[in-house]
């Protein structure tokens, strides 16, 4: 995932991971990254739904961060 590497960004799969809140696609960004690799950094992801432009969705960690791991996971992140 070649777009996904040294800070990029990607629309997530609907496979991969879907909104918590209103079922959408997701998209994320890589914020921080391995020198090296260009692998995102676990942690390091900013996750939103292209749904929600005017930023209202509550994004409770509870609802969240099972998504964010996965995609996460489907991005190859990797432990600081």
């Amino acid at each position: 995932m070649s777009e996904l590497l040294y800070g990029g960004n990607a629309l997530v799969p609907k496979e991969i991971a879907v909104c918590p809140e209103c079922g959408a696609q997701l998209h994320a960004e890589s914020t921080a990254w391995g020198d090296e690799t260009g692998e995102p950094d676990i942690g390091a992801l900013l996750v939103d739904c292209v749904d929600d432009p005017k930023c209202e969705h509550r994004h409770w960690q509870s609802d969240w961060q099972p998504v964010i791991d996965a995609i996460e996971k489907w991005f190859g992140a990797t432990a600081v």
